[in-house]
This record gives structure tokens, C-alpha cells and sequence, in this order.
């Protein structure tokens, strides 16, 4: 908000536009700092950011699904899109069910290039995952920083065997 003389017209900015423009920013200079860091320090700098993720990841997936550790892929997959929605990024629905989910995202707005610095932020995605239910795995079936045309990830219910 914006406080002005009573003189002076001004249009304040929607709510939403004014978020999605600073989440757009915020997470354009996240992806600059980690590659930053990653190009000083290497990989000790890949080993925190992977710490600081698996940290956060399960505060968040607390926070937005509640304590139920037993979701489906379903339910985990629409928590995680809901959590990639936050922060601006547009997910597609490829493949969603109880057992398994697929989902796609054109455009990171991380803007990271580096394949290794990629999966050492998705750290955040994967445990996010895992928080939800143990038995569940989150894989990077596509990713842009290899090259590829967008990044594709795979949800899936793993049931585990019973000892006999």
C-alpha cells in the first residue's frame, strides 16, 4: 500500500499481480544465488542446498496438507501442484490417479541450466513427497536443464513387501 497526497491519482496494483510479479522476481534471484554459490563452492554448495530443502520441504508440506502421512500419489501430486502454484509456476496434469501421477512444467522460473543444481533444489520437491507418505517416489522423468523441452515428474505408490 501506498500512501499519497489526496491530490495525486494513482492505480494501486492488484493483489495478485503485484505477488506474482515479486514470486516471479524472488525465485528468478533464488536460481541466480544457487548457481552463484554452486560456481564458488562447488559442490559443498550443492550439499546445502540440498540440507536447507529437505529442511523446508517438510515445514511446507506440514503447513499446506496437514499431518496425514498417508496420501496417494493423487493427493500428494495436486498438494505438490498447489505448492508449485504459490510460487508462480504453471503445472500440467499429465497423469493423475491414486497409484501414480504425472506433471509437467514448461517454464522454471529458477531458471537454473546446470542439470546438477537442478536436482539439488528438487531436493525440496522429493521430500516434500515423501513427508506426504514414505511410500511414495517422486522422479525427474524430464528435465529442461539437460535440454530437455520441459520438465517432467513422476509420482508413484510404492508398495512395500511384506517379510515372511
Amino acid at each position: 500500500m501506498i500512501r499519497l497526497p489526496k491530490s495525486i491519482d494513482y492505480e494501486e496494483v492488484p493483489l495478485e499481480k503485484r505477488y506474482r510479479a515479486a514470486t516471479r522476481s524472488l525465485s528468478a534471484r533464488i536460481g541466480a544465488l544457487y548457481g552463484r554459490a554452486v560456481e564458488e563452492f562447488g559442490d559443498d554448495a550443492l550439499d546445502l542446498i540440498r540440507s536447507v530443502s529437505l529442511e523446508h520441504a517438510r515445514d511446507l508440506a506440514k503447513e499446506l496438507c496437514g499431518d496425514n502421512p498417508q496420501h496417494d500419489a493423487k493427493s500428494a501430486t495436486l498438494c505438490l501442484a498447489h505448492l508449485l502454484g504459490l510460487v508462480g509456476m504453471e503445472v500440467e496434469a499429465m497423469e493423475i490417479s491414486p497409484q501414480r501421477a504425472r506433471i509437467r512444467i514448461r517454464q522454471c522460473l529458477y531458471r537454473i541450466t546446470r542439470p546438477e543444481l537442478c536436482q539439488a533444489r528438487l531436493a525440496l520437491e522429493s521430500e516434500f513427497i515423501r513427508t506426504l507418505n514414505a511410500d511414495l517416489t517422486f522422479e525427474i522423468e524430464q528435465c529442461a536443464a539437460r535440454g530437455d523441452e520441459a520438465c517432467v515428474f513422476r509420482i508413484a505408490l510404492q508398495h512395500r513387501r511384506l517379510r515372511r
